[in-house]
């Protein structure tokens, strides 16, 4: 890997690590705003007009996952997730049993492995088939799943402003940037970043609100992509 990559992945993992490694609200380095919360997001390239989906889990002590997710056709609906390990594991990898809600209130059962790809990011793969990428931040693993997906995680600052990390599984670990503000959240943003191959870029974002009562937002960037996230408020 290019020296520079190296230096610019390190920044970004310190980063990772200082911003949200603990998802919480405290005063930041330097003096910036504090997190008022956090838009996390799954997003892709649609595929046959299905946006892919966002599962937002937290990390129990007992190596469990309690999860939260939701799609672009679920209509604002959040579903659950929880997943119990199966035999070993080293830090959230392993093998795990699957039991959830969908969104007409049946309950199913599967299974699911996540391996660790990157110094933060993590490959999933679910029995249906669904294959997925994450980022871990603090005891928060953000998963966007579906065909050719990514995942977003923004912190929301108190000035107005987001700043986001990214990746996709093409990316093989690595982790981008991406940021936009001060504005509102809902409306039209320039958005401005740096890709995991250390290129910079700039462009252009929709948010629009979904569902008010369980904090889901539609996202169009002008790059093709589209995606939807959960809003999480800040511990």
């Amino acid at each position: 890997m290019p020296k520079f990559l190296l230096k610019r992945t390190a920044l970004v993992l310190v980063a990772l690590c200082t911003l949200f490694g603990s998802l919480n609200a405290g005063p930041r380095p330097g003096g910036a705003p504090a997190a008022t919360g956090y838009l996390f997001v799954g997003y892709g390239d649609p595929q046959d007009g299905q946006i892919p989906g966002v599962v937002v889990y937290t990390v129990r002590r007992d190596g469990s996952l309690s999860g939260i997710w939701t799609y672009g056709e679920a209509g604002g609906r959040v579903m659950t997730e929880t997943a119990v390990r199966n035999g070993d594991g080293n830090g959230i990898e392993g093998n795990f049993a699957t039991s959830g809600s969908n969104p007409n209130g049946q309950e199913y059962k599967g299974q699911m492995s996540i391996r660790k790809i990157g110094e933060k990011v993590y490959s999933l793969n679910w029995s249906n088939g669904d294959r997925g990428t994450g980022i871990l931040a603090g005891d928060t693993l953000v998963v966007g799943y579906g065909a050719n997906s990514g995942v977003v995680v923004y912190i929301l600052q108190s000035d107005g402003s987001a700043e986001g990390f990214w990746t996709t599984a093409a990316d093989e670990g690595r982790v981008g940037t991406e940021s936009f503000g001060p504005s509102d959240l809902t409306g039209d943003h320039a958005t401005r970043g740096t890709r995991p191959d250390g290129g910079d870029y700039s462009g252009q974002l929709v948010i629009q609100s979904v569902s008010k009562s369980t904090g889901v937002y539609r996202l169009k960037w002008d790059s093709g992509h589209q995606g939807v996230g959960i809003y999480v408020r800040s511990k």
